[in-house]
């Protein structure tokens, strides 16, 4: 009896063991996205704080030791390519015609910064990016969905179009980006872009490079 009772109790603690840990974990999990009809016009024009990248190699931002420039590629192109300097050593590239949002953790270890560039008539795309600063590497940092999780009706919109986006991110901490993301879709007659799901709020966490979702924002 005493061996019944100790299997028992071995079988109910792991399975609040196994129920903690999915509670603990589920928010990483990207939830639907809902289906309710979101129609909200945005104006993805050019900001007033873009920084406008040239042929010459600018200076754009500096903290502590780090000194962030950039030098565009291609003069003549929609969206012309710059090279990425840190400290006057190349570190990359991107495609855009301006800067937006650069900022430094608060440790100057990393920094993010926003890419502006011409996604076609009326539309303008904005990719975040960030320089880890001690190992001289620069990443991409995508939306934590992908066009798979709309599903939305995307009837009214071009379909090329239709694709998360990043609004918005902050520091956390040091090594934890928040950010503040939603689906958008050009329309196909008037060419103009709207936001056409709920915001989310989701963590980014720049050691793992993985998301975790926070909450849906209230309209």
């Amino acid at each position: 009896m005493t061996k019944k009772i100790l299997i028992a109790v071995i079988i109910v603690a792991i399975a609040i063991a196994g129920y903690y840990i999915y509670k603990n974990t589920s928010k990483s999990v990207p939830e639907p996205v809902s289906t309710e009809t979101i129609r909200v016009p945005l104006d993805l024009s050019k900001p007033s704080e873009t920084k406008q990248l040239g042929t010459s190699k600018t200076l754009l931002f500096t903290s502590g030791t780090a000194a962030i420039s950039f030098e565009g590629s291609i003069a003549q192109a929609r969206n012309p390519g710059s090279n990425v300097y840190l400290n006057n050593i190349k570190i990359g590239e991107v495609e855009g015609w301006g800067i937006v949002m650069g900022s430094f953790s608060s440790d100057n270890k990393y920094f993010a910064f926003k890419t502006v560039s011409i996604c076609g008539a009326g539309c303008e795309d904005y990719n975040l990016h960030l320089i880890d600063l001690d190992n001289k590497v620069m990443l991409n940092v995508f939306p934590p969905r992908t066009e798979a999780d709309f599903g939305g009706d995307t009837s009214n919109y071009q379909d090329e179009i239709v694709r998360p986006f990043i609004e918005s991110y902050e520091w956390n901490q040091p090594d934890l980006l928040n950010v503040v993301t939603y689906f958008i879709g050009q329309d196909k007659e008037n060419a103009k872009t709207y936001r056409v799901s709920h915001k989310e709020e989701w963590s980014y966490n720049l050691n793992s490079k993985t998301y975790t979702f926070i909450q849906a924002l209230p309209e």
